[in-house]
């Protein structure tokens, strides 16, 4: 539970949309092979901090999207008023048989990434002997925040999502 806390902290205290494009263009690569992964889901979350003494966040928009046969996605940025805090941004690129990526954290050490930034190419790791599937699935929607708005604007993570739950 105490993981679960920091997750959620970190990445709705991250600040990472810094960055001057309003899209999102990255390929996703097999790290094993160098292959491009299809079909991986990519979820971008963004939230705004809001309140003077509780800080509360406050969705701004979810987008998803698959990568193509050539690994590559295109994924529009939502940006928020930041009038009571700076915007928030989650992204998450998942797909099963691969461990998890998300800008904020890494699993399984759920250690922060010192480059928030979405890089122009993501690497995924193979998903390793004995680690432990439930725990992956909540990384994955904790990442994804998926507590803010309902789950039928991912339905593609979701999907992916059913099939590794099923995995011992």
């Amino acid at each position: 539970m105490e993981h679960r806390k920091l997750l959620v902290v970190v990445l709705l205290l991250a600040t990472a949309s810094a960055a001057c494009s309003t899209t999102l263009r990255a390929k996703v690569l097999d790290a094993q092979t160098g292959q491009p992964v299809v079909g991986a889901v990519v979820v971008g979350v963004w939230t705004r901090t809001v309140g003077f003494v509780h800080h509360d966040h406050e969705l701004v928009g979810v987008r998803e999207t698959i990568t193509d046969t050539r690994g590559r996605f295109v994924l529009e940025r939502l940006r928020g008023s930041v009038l009571f805090g700076a915007d928030n941004e989650s992204v998450t690129v998942y797909r099963p048989g691969f461990l998890a990526w998300n800008n904020v954290l890494a699993f399984p050490s759920l250690s922060r990434r010192p480059q928030q930034r979405v890089p122009d190419t993501i690497v995924l790791q193979r998903f390793p002997p004995g680690q432990s599937h439930k725990e992956h699935v909540q990384f994955v929607d904790d990442a994804v925040l998926s507590w803010l708005y309902k789950v039928d604007k991912v339905p593609q993570l979701r999907k992916a999502l059913r099939e590794e739950a099923t995995r011992p």
